[in-house]
């Protein structure tokens, strides 16, 4: 359990333990996907019946690859496991535990599954926890595929289906983190899930896509995973054309296309589709 202390913040003591304690209560197992998930819970799960959105299990467990980095790995391959084989995450598994948009589709799900597998690979250095197959939700019927090769087709959904908008910045589709994005523009909703952008999540991309690309999450080679802490390279896009619709081309940096094709050379799924992690020797876990 993680401790803190801190002379101008003495209840950090107290508080930072029993958050610790309720964010571990929390996960609870998928005996649909396998692996654990990390459900919201409150308003959207006991009286709107269903767990979502799909960022919400990613970016709680960004603590857990510190504390408890199995169970990290569990709710990233679950979540995962939400996906279609494009790599387009769904918004919300519904209360059959199918995949739904309901009434949105954000445009920042795949940054916070890029996110917490790059976190996960610097803090332990288990880059072979990215080569295990991972099955897709059974609704889609498809093969199962490597960790990696799920992040690469989510990497690529959204470099080239989510795209930019029309003055170059992440198109928002119909959300970005505010639900009420479109309704508070004043622009016509079509016009603006295909031409609008998110600044919000512009800025995350330009994050997160630079540090997924030097953490190696993707790459088929053995190699140690950068030091945390290091920088990335700076993440530059530039488009070939303003995007107008869901085909819009982004053009990544170099470091994000080579991260790209480093996940496209992933070796081929074998065996184990469940979305658990097979229990394997763990580097030594960051201090806490």
């Amino acid at each position: 359990m993680p401790r803190a202390a801190a002379p101008a913040a003495p209840e950090a003591a107290q508080e930072i333990p029993w958050h610790a304690a309720l964010l571990r209560g929390g996960l609870a197992p998928d005996r649909r996907l396998g692996g654990r998930s990390l459900d919201q819970a409150s308003t959207y799960s006991f009286l709107m019946g269903f767990n979502g959105a799909a960022r919400d299990p990613l970016q709680h467990a960004l603590p857990l690859v510190y504390i408890d980095p199995d169970a990290a790995l569990a709710v990233l391959r679950n979540t995962c496991a939400w996906a279609q084989p494009n790599g387009d995450l769904p918004y919300a598994l519904d209360g059959a535990k199918e995949p739904t948009n309901l009434l949105f589709r954000p445009s920042d799900g795949n940054l916070w599954a890029l996110w917490l597998a790059t976190e996960y690979a610097v803090a332990t250095g288990d880059l072979a926890a990215f080569d295990e197959p991972l099955g897709y939700h059974p609704t889609y019927g498809a093969e199962p595929a490597p960790l990696r090769e799920h992040l690469r087709r989510q990497f690529r959904f959204f470099v080239d289906e989510v795209g930019r908008g029309e003055r170059g910045h992440v198109r928002i589709l119909n959300a970005d983190w505010n639900d009420t994005a479109i309704q508070d523009s004043g622009v016509e909703p079509d016009v603006m899930i295909a031409r609008g952008s998110s600044v919000l999540n512009s800025a995350m991309a330009s994050w997160v896509l630079g540090v997924f690309a030097v953490s190696r999450t993707g790459s088929a080679r053995r190699r140690s995973p950068p030091k945390p802490g290091r920088r990335p390279r700076s993440f530059a896009p530039s488009s070939r054309r303003p995007g107008t619709g869901a085909g819009s081309t982004v053009r990544t940096d170099r470091a994000s296309r080579r991260s790209a094709r480093r996940i496209a050379g992933s070796r081929s799924s074998r065996g184990r589709s469940s979305a658990a992690p097979p229990t394997r020797p763990r580097p030594p876990r960051c201090s806490h």
